[in-house]
């Protein structure tokens, strides 16, 4: 049995799991009763060709109130298919590229500094 004391490197803290982004979040997401697509099929927002412009989609949401707090979800939660925010899955993914090459965005993550 080998009772050596571990060395620093291996003493560091380890971080608490994060609760997994995707349909239970969702869910319990209080802005998602008040969205324009409660009521919409969903098929329209999640087409079967990614190369269609879900233009009927894209209509729903800009009339939607909470748009804002739906294109938020899922940039935080990753969601990598569908209309979320009235923006495709090709268009979230230039915005957040977008965002990564603005100035000021390069500070450590957890930072609670803006």
């Amino acid at each position: 049995m080998n009772s050596r004391v571990p060395s620093e490197p291996a003493r560091r803290r380890r971080r608490a799991p994060r609760p997994a982004p995707g349909p239970a979040s969702f869910l319990t997401a209080s802005w998602t009763s008040e969205a324009a697509c409660a009521a919409a099929d969903p098929g329209l927002f999640f087409p079967e060709d990614f190369r269609s412009p879900a233009t009927e989609a894209k209509a729903i949401c800009a009339g939607c109130p909470v748009r804002p707090e739906c294109l938020q979800y899922s940039l935080d939660a990753g969601e990598e298919f569908g209309v979320w925010g009235g923006l495709t899955e090709k268009e979230r993914r230039s915005l957040l590229r977008a965002r990564k090459r603005q100035p000021g965005n390069a500070r450590p993550r957890g930072s609670d500094v803006a």
